[in-house]
């Protein structure tokens, strides 16, 4: 079941102005008005919190230090709620409001001219802001875009550090936590997909660093064709795909597999030959698929299909003919996307469907922003016509706030929750959508748009020194990686 929240910018002028006298009553020292106004306020600071983290615990206490930052307007606290932890074990100290109440002292005059000058929805979105900045300072997020744009191995280094060092020790379903067995290891796939398209990129820029990062996207190159990589779908399809292969059964998924062997290819020819022969087994399925494909479309699971998911078997496509140096596939990967534009592109409002009936060739979800961005930046490998429209869509349903950015995740008039495939959705707009959108904005040297985004990742991502991300771990690592390295291909 999906979780959904209230969003606090939406709230009555009366919620508003009780607000404002619960923060003009706790800046006179009353208690019970802080309180009340903590209580009013953490439960969604903390669906926030932790729809951004990984781990619950590690939400509780972001919630509990922006919190007491926030409210107290000082950064004293911090070392309180630090003791408080350590004397804890690590756990967080009752609930956030409880715990933010005891360490309380007056508000400071900054804060409570905020909340006085604060008229409607404003306050609501003034505390959302304090709570961003109590966590990263607003003039430290987003500060390596033009670094990034030029391909500065001052970035870029770090990160494909950090990266490689994680595949080379071998990325598996252990690393991905999201509460299922079977999205652990489909988001493993994915990790290691982005780890070695990432790292292949990386290698184009900076092929110095052959001896510290190709042994890494080797290492993923072979999970990527491992049977136990792809386990996951052999429980819902009753068999692998190489059991299957001849058969009329989908196995889209196969599409980031085959992407993340023949990016391992294009970089070690020799190293991969073993796996050669594979390699062309599946791509010649695949071709066979969208040749009987009347609308462009097979499943990745039996009775879902994904267009974004066919996306990145149409990339695979493209980098066969590339590492092959033919052009085999071109006329097939132009079919679909004169398919995807007509059938599957939202006319009114731009962006993919989420999900379509390949029988019929007709939607069966509305446009989302997550799909469409994932699709665009599998799109720069293959069609850089169709991934800059893509593109284009995505920047309209930019949202930016204070030089943050953000995409929508569904249409205007559509819903306001997500799923495993979207990540939190949080007041209509979406991590995955945001975090893959940096792939075409940085592909289509779109600057502003990958600033804005990158600025939203260091704030939720909370970027790490030397590198990386402290949110999200292996998988959100390997997917900015790819992202900030995307480009698109002659």
């Amino acid at each position: 079941m999906t979780e959904t929240i209230d969003n606090p910018l939406r709230a009555s002028d009366e919620a508003d102005r009780g607000d404002v006298r619960l923060a003009l009553a706790a800046a006179r020292g009353d208690r019970g008005a802080l309180d009340t106004l903590v209580r009013k306020h953490q439960r969604w600071v903390h669906v926030v919190a932790v729809r951004m983290m990984l781990s619950p615990a590690d939400a509780a206490d972001i919630t509990q230090e922006a919190l007491i930052r926030v409210i107290t307007g000082s950064a004293a606290p911090c070392a309180w709620t630090r003791t408080q932890l350590r004397r804890s074990g690590g756990r967080t100290a009752s609930s956030p409001a409880r715990t933010a109440s005891r360490g309380l002292v007056l508000w400071q005059r900054p804060m409570r001219d905020v909340l006085l000058a604060a008229r409607g929805a404003r306050i609501r979105l003034g505390v959302c802001l304090l709570v961003c900045a109590a966590v990263v300072p607003r003039a430290l997020t987003g500060r390596d875009a033009d670094r990034w744009m030029r391909g500065d191995r001052s970035v870029l280094r770090p990160l494909a550090d950090r990266v490689a060092s994680r595949a080379r020790q071998g990325i598996s379903a252990g690393d991905v936590r999201t509460g299922s067995d079977h999205f652990d290891a489909e988001w493993a796939l994915v990790a290691l997909q982005m780890s070695a398209t990432g790292l292949r990129a990386a290698l184009r820029r900076d092929p110095d660093m052959r001896d510290a990062w190709l042994p890494a996207l080797r290492e993923a190159g072979r999970r990527c064709v491992d049977e136990r990589s792809l386990a996951f779908a052999r429980r819902s399809w009753g068999g692998s795909f190489d059991e299957q292969i001849d058969s009329d059964n989908g196995h889209a998924y196969v599409g980031y597999a085959l992407l993340c062997a023949l990016a391992w290819r294009d970089a070690d020819p020799e190293g991969s030959r073993p796996h050669h022969a594979q390699m062309d087994r599946w791509t010649r399925a695949l071709a066979t698929r969208f040749d009987r494909a009347r609308y462009g479309m097979f499943e990745t699971f039996p009775s879902v299909t994904f267009p974004a998911d066919v996306a990145s078997c149409v990339a695979a496509l493209a980098m066969a003919d590339r590492v092959a140096h033919t052009h085999e596939h071109r006329a097939r990967i132009e079919r679909w996307s004169r398919i995807v534009r007509d059938r599957y592109r939202d006319r009114a409002h731009g962006m993919l469907c989420q999900t379509v009936d390949p029988r019929s060739g007709l939607c069966t979800s509305g446009a989302r922003g997550s799909g469409t961005a994932i699709a665009a930046y599998f799109l720069t490998f293959a069609d850089a016509s169709l991934a800059r429209t893509l593109h284009d869509d995505l920047s309209r349903a930019r949202r930016s706030l204070l030089g943050f950015s953000a995409v929508r995740e569904h249409g205007v008039d559509g819903p306001s929750d997500g799923d495993i495939d979207s990540g939190p959705v949080v007041f209509g707009v979406s991590v995955a959508a945001t975090g893959f959108a940096i792939g075409p904005a940085h592909a289509f040297n779109a600057r502003d748009e990958l600033q804005g985004y990158l600025r939203t990742a260091d704030l939720f991502g909370v970027a790490r020194r030397g590198g990386g991300w402290v949110a999200g771990a292996v998988l959100g690592d390997a997917i900015l990686f790819a992202m900030l390295t995307a480009e698109v291909e002659r």
